[in-house]
């Protein structure tokens, strides 16, 4: 009896080991390399793709940083669909640095934040350039 509870387990616990991810970020590491603080807000998008079985309905997205803003659809994207958020940054205010900002984007489809960094090197700009 045990045998057989272990056979039947097997192939419950390999597809749950192989299955395809259920919201895939095209790039969760967006570096934007170096930016200047008179070109603020500093403007990326995230892309998700929903290869759920289910509609996939973004709830939350929450950052690290109030200079960090993030647009998101408050309806379904349908299973194989892929959606875009706009990300600004605004920067003006910050001094000559290395940054990078934080985005946790909450689904219904995983139980814990999708997290997206996104990196940059602050400069002033020269006006001999």
């Amino acid at each position: 009896m045990r045998r057989t509870a272990k056979w039947l387990l097997l192939p419950l616990l390999f597809s749950a080991c192989t299955s395809k991810p259920v919201v895939v970020v095209e790039n969760d590491n967006i570096d934007l390399g170096v930016v200047y603080n008179s070109d603020s807000p500093v403007k990326t998008v995230i892309r998700l793709t929903n290869n759920g079985g289910k509609d996939l309905k973004i709830t939350e997205v929450k950052t690290d940083c109030g200079c960090t803003t993030v647009q998101h659809p408050h309806g379904s994207i349908a299973p194989g669909k892929q959606v875009e958020l706009p990300v600004m940054i605004d920067i003006q205010r910050y001094a000559p640095q290395e940054m990078e900002s934080v985005i946790g984007i909450y689904t219904n489809l995983v139980d814990t934040p999708i997290v997206v960094h996104a990196k940059m090197t602050i400069e002033n700009k020269s006006y001999d350039e």
